[in-house]
């Protein structure tokens, strides 16, 4: 994925219902990353975070790439569930080589608190 400031969890859930697989996947996981590390930025309280890290980036002068595999044992649709800075960034995916898609951050697919 490509992505502008950070990502924390991402987590793939199966989206019929009675569907048994979830896929969680620790953002700092990422295999390769050309994430840039910021001392600033990348100086927060990290204890709380799922697995004691982040993967974030900052370089106004190029997005950010990081890459994750994963293997799911059923077909079908999944929904991709993110946890991130969203803050003047902007983010795209791509899933087994198809096209680059952005993710669709806009309020009404946003959820504070």
């Amino acid at each position: 994925m490509r992505l502008g400031m950070m990502w924390l969890v991402a987590v793939l859930v199966a989206s019929g219902l009675g569907a048994a697989e979830n896929i969680w996947i620790e953002g700092e996981d990422a295999r390769p990353s050309d994430f840039a590390k910021h001392n600033w930025y990348d100086a927060v309280a990290k204890e709380s975070f799922s697995g004691k890290h982040w993967l974030s980036h900052y370089d106004p002068n190029k997005p950010g790439t990081a890459t994750w595999t994963f293997d799911a044992k059923d077909g079908g649709d999944y929904v991709l569930w993110l946890r991130c800075n969203y803050f003047a960034c902007e983010m795209d995916s791509q899933l087994n080589g198809a096209a680059w898609k952005p993710l669709d951050l806009s309020e009404k697919n946003l959820r504070d608190g």
